[in-house]
């Protein structure tokens, strides 16, 4: 592990001194943990880069812009099928791009989403894509308060703007832009 170190005392000169606290610590797996020297598992999976506090000053990003025009910072998933890092390899119709977990501890664990919003080729052939193709949808999941409860499609934004609301099926494929539906025979479609 590489470990960096700072003091909150003007004379602590030692790295093992009492008022010397870690404060970025790289593993030999290459993860990078801020804050929390052990790490975690939030969701079922171990992130490469973890920040961890106990406020939100030191459990929180930020990224700024500063330029003379109307751009703005970017956060950005990146897909590819590719096998090797820097793989240039073309994903498919129905493949995931990336998702945003929101992730509580139960008191044993933070294994256990409560909602996703999840971006998708949307494409239902999974045919590959080719130059400058790229459809994409929105998808929006919750999770029902059970313990057996699992992550549900509430809301879906598909790549002709359509709106999908207790359903993945628009009602009527080539003129409906707005679809609420629900587990029983009821539902409302807007056009």
């Amino acid at each position: 592990h590489l470990v960096f170190k700072t003091t909150t005392a003007a004379g602590e000169n030692s790295p093992y001194g009492s008022n010397t606290h870690e404060r970025l610590r790289i593993t030999n797996v290459g993860r990078v943990y801020i804050g929390g020297q052990s790490g975690r598992s939030p969701g079922g999976l171990t992130p490469q880069l973890q920040i961890e506090g106990i406020d939100v000053g030191t459990s929180s990003m930020s990224l700024t812009r500063n330029s003379a025009n109307s751009g703005a910072p970017s956060f950005i998933f990146n897909k590819t099928r590719g096998t090797a890092v820097n793989a240039d390899t073309a994903v498919k119709g129905g493949d995931t791009l990336g998702i945003i977990q929101f992730v509580g501890n139960d008191g044993g664990d933070s294994d256990n989403a409560a909602a996703w919003v999840a971006a998708k080729v949307d494409d239902a052939t999974s045919q590959t894509m080719t130059s400058n193709e790229m459809p994409g949808r929105l998808e929006f999941y919750t999770r029902s308060d059970t313990s057996s409860g699992s992550l549900q499609e509430r809301l879906r934004i598909d790549s002709s703007g359509r709106v999908l609301i207790g359903t993945t099926t628009e009602g009527y494929v080539s003129a409906d832009d707005l679809t609420v539906a629900t587990t029983g025979s009821t539902g409302i479609t807007i056009r």
